[in-house]
């Protein structure tokens, strides 16, 4: 039986409509501190095998879409989130990211996207997602964060709409094409804070 500590809460209520950044959707996640015996042997036994430096904390996920697992790891400057489903594949790796280390030509794109959808957004957060495994040797370790390989943008960012100030969770693809957003609700981002 899986022992639980320090639950850590979030609420995500999201968005994808193109007219709407802000509605529809809903998500909602829960975070389990666990010990890494307490997670599946193959996720464990992956991120063993990479060449990351440091502790390796683990966390049990759960949400409306299905439980995961998470292994968290700072290394070499880069802080590392590793999620893996409950029979421990390979689900996506995301990397912290720092605005000025983008592509200036995405960089372009996210803030024209933004601009036209909030009055005002200050960035939180913002993190490379890649979700082929096959590539998730090469992109942990020492030097910049790989570009060449398909990924996406997770960013997290206080936003003003209509004179209301949000949270929110927006993913771009590589080109800063628009995905997908979600409202975060308030005192419920700890976890995205990570």
């Amino acid at each position: 039986m899986m022992k639980l500590y320090i639950p850590i809460a979030m609420i995500i209520i999201g968005a994808s409509l193109p007219s709407n950044p802000v509605l529809a959707q809903s998500k909602f996640e829960i975070e389990h501190h666990i010990k890494a015996e307490d997670a599946p042997r193959k996720a464990v036994d992956m991120v063993n095998a990479l060449p990351l430096r440091g502790k390796i904390k683990w966390y049990y996920e759960e949400n409306l879409k299905g439980n995961s697992y998470e292994a968290k790891n700072k290394s070499d400057h880069h802080r590392y989130s590793i999620e893996f489903d409950t029979l421990g594949n390979f689900q996506d790796i995301e990397i912290d990211i720092r605005w000025n280390r983008m592509d200036t030509v995405v960089q372009s794109a996210i803030s024209a996207e933004l601009e036209q959808r909030f009055d005002f957004f200050k960035f939180r957060k913002i993190q490379i997602q890649y979700q082929d495994p096959t590539h998730v040797r090469d992109v942990i370790g020492k030097g910049p964060v790989r570009l060449a390989y398909p990924h996406r943008y997770e960013i997290v960012l206080e936003g003003k709409k209509d004179n209301f100030y949000q949270l929110y969770e927006v993913t771009f693809d590589q080109h800063g094409e628009w995905l997908k957003s979600y409202d975060i609700l308030p005192g419920n981002s700890d976890v995205l804070e990570y």
